[in-house]
C-alpha cells in the first residue's frame, strides 16, 4: 500500500508543480489553460487505467494494428507535419497540434508484450524488439528528432537487460549503434554535441541555450527569485522556458531547495517503478515496469542534463512538468499501467496473507 501512496503522490505533486510553472512561464495566458487540459484528460485516461476499466491485456491483442497506425502517423508527419524548431514533429489540424512520435511509445510498449506471448524467449525476443525499435525509430530520425530516437532506443537497451538479456550483449548492441550513429549524424546535432563540451566557444550562437540555461540556474541561488519574478527568464534570455529548459526557470525562481524537491520527487517516483518491477512475477509485468522505467528515468536524466551543461541538448522534455499535452496524456498512460500492477500485486500480497 505505501508504494502506492508514493507513487500516486509523487505524480500529483509533479503535475501541481509543473501547471505552477508552465503559467508562470506563459503569465497563466491561454498556454497555462491548455495545459490544465491535457493534464484533466491525462488524469482520466490514468485513473481508468490503474482501476482497470482500460484493461492492457484487451489492448495487446490489437497491438500490431495500434503499432502499424502509429508508424503510417509518422510517415504521413514527414509530409504534411509542421516543422518546429528545425525538426518536423508536429501535425497540426486547426488549433489543435500533437506529435506523433508520442505514440509510439504507447504502441512499442503494446507490441512488445505482445511478442513475448508468441515467442516466450529472451534471447529471440530481444532481435525482435531491435528490429521492430529500429523500424519505429527510423521515421522519427528523419523528422529529424536525434534525442527522441535515442529515448526509444535506450529504453529497448534497458529493458532488455532488465528482463535477463546480457549485459555484455547491450553494451556491444550500444557501441556498434553509436559507432553507425557518428556516421549519420547531422552536422547541426553535431555542433550540438561538441557546444555541450564548451558552449563558450560560440556564445551568441549554439551555445546560447545552454549558457542561458545555467544564467538562470546560478541566479536562483539558494531559496530563487520567487514564483513569477525569475529575472532572466522573464526577460526573455532563456528559451523554451516551459518545455525543454523549464528546470531552469523553476530553478530560477524557487532555487536550489525548489529543484532539489523536484529531483527528490522524481527519484521517489523512479523507485516505486522499480518497486513494482522486483515485485512482479509475470515476465509480461517485468516488460512494463522495465520499459516505463526507461521512459523516465531516461527522459528526466536527459532533460536535467542539458539544463544543467551536464548533457547536449535533446529537446526531451521534463515528464509531468514541461508543456506539451501528447507528453502529458501518453506519460499518465504509461504510469496508469504500472498504477494497474501497483494494485495487482498490493491485491496478491492480501491474497497470500490471508490464505497464509
Amino acid at each position: 500500500m505505501l508504494n502506492i501512496i508514493f507513487f500516486n503522490l509523487s505524480i500529483l505533486l509533479l503535475i501541481i508543480i509543473g501547471a505552477v510553472f508552465v503559467g508562470s512561464a506563459n503569465n497563466f495566458d491561454t498556454k497555462f489553460y491548455k495545459h490544465l487540459l491535457s493534464i484533466f484528460v491525462g488524469l482520466i485516461a490514468f485513473v481508468l487505467i490503474s482501476l482497470r476499466f482500460i484493461k492492457i491485456e484487451k489492448i495487446v491483442d490489437y497491438s500490431v494494428f495500434f503499432w502499424l497506425i502509429s508508424i503510417g502517423i509518422l510517415i504521413l508527419n514527414l509530409f504534411i507535419g509542421t516543422t518546429v524548431n528545425g525538426s518536423k514533429s508536429w501535425i497540426y489540424i486547426g488549433n489543435f497540434s500533437f506529435q506523433p512520435a508520442e505514440l509510439t511509445k504507447l504502441s512499442l510498449l503494446f507490441l512488445f508484450l505482445w511478442t513475448m506471448q508468441k515467442i516466450r524467449e529472451n534471447t529471440i525476443f530481444f532481435a525482435f524488439s531491435l528490429i521492430f525499435s529500429s523500424i519505429t525509430i527510423l521515421p522519427i530520425f528523419l523528422q529529424p528528432d536525434l534525442g527522441f530516437s535515442v529515448l526509444l532506443f535506450l529504453t529497448n537497451l534497458i529493458m532488455n537487460y532488465l528482463i535477463g538479456i546480457n549485459g555484455f550483449v547491450v553494451t556491444v548492441i550500444l557501441l556498434v549503434t553509436v559507432f553507425i550513429g557518428s556516421i549519420v549524424i547531422k552536422p547541426y546535432q553535431l555542433e550540438r554535441l561538441i557546444t555541450f563540451m564548451d558552449p563558450y566557444r560560440d556564445p551568441l550562437g549554439s551555445g546560447w541555450q545552454t549558457i542561458q540555461s545555467v544564467n538562470c540556474i546560478i541566479n536562483g541561488g539558494l531559496w530563487g527569485q520567487g514564483i513569477g519574478n525569475g529575472m532572466l527568464s522573464k526577460l526573455g534570455f532563456l528559451p523554451e522556458k516551459d518545455t525543454d529548459f523549464i528546470f531552469s526557470l523553476i530553478t530560477e525562481e524557487v532555487g536550489l531547495i525548489g529543484a532539489t524537491l523536484i529531483i527528490f520527487l522524481f527519484i521517489i517516483l523512479i523507485l516505486s517503478i522499480i518497486w513494482v518491477y522486483k515485485n512482479s512475477e509475470l515476465i509480461q509485468n517485468k516488460i512494463i515496469s522495465s520499459y516505463v522505467f526507461g521512459i523516465i528515468f531516461v527522459q528526466t536524466f536527459v532533460n536535467i542534463a542539458m539544463n544543467t551543461m551536464s548533457g547536449p541538448i535533446t529537446g526531451l522534455p521534463l515528464p509531468l512538468i514541461s508543456y506539451g499535452g501528447t507528453n502529458m496524456v501518453v506519460t499518465l498512460c504509461l504510469l496508469g499501467i504500472i498504477n494497474q500492477l501497483n494494485f495487482e500485486i498490493y491485491r496478491s500480497n492480501k491474497i497470500k496473507k490471508w490464505v497464509e
